[in-house]
């Protein structure tokens, strides 16, 4: 599925280790929906986006 919004590279923040734990081992949860695809911690279970907006996209994102 096509995202309706055009993100800049600028905008995306790539997550390489869990939010929770700092553990880098994690597979894949769910499909991926449009540009931010879910994935699962292989160490604690916490389940979060792989990529996402920076601080810059959520302020776009939000104000268009």
């Amino acid at each position: 599925m096509k995202d309706i919004f055009e993100y800049k590279n600028d905008e995306i923040e790539n997550i390489i280790s869990c939010p929770w734990c700092s553990s880098v081992s994690h597979h894949a949860w769910a499909e991926p929906n449009r540009n931010f695809p879910s994935v699962k911690c292989d160490t604690c279970g916490v389940v979060f986006l792989n990529r996402r907006l920076n601080e810059k996209g959520r302020k776009r994102f939000y104000n268009s």
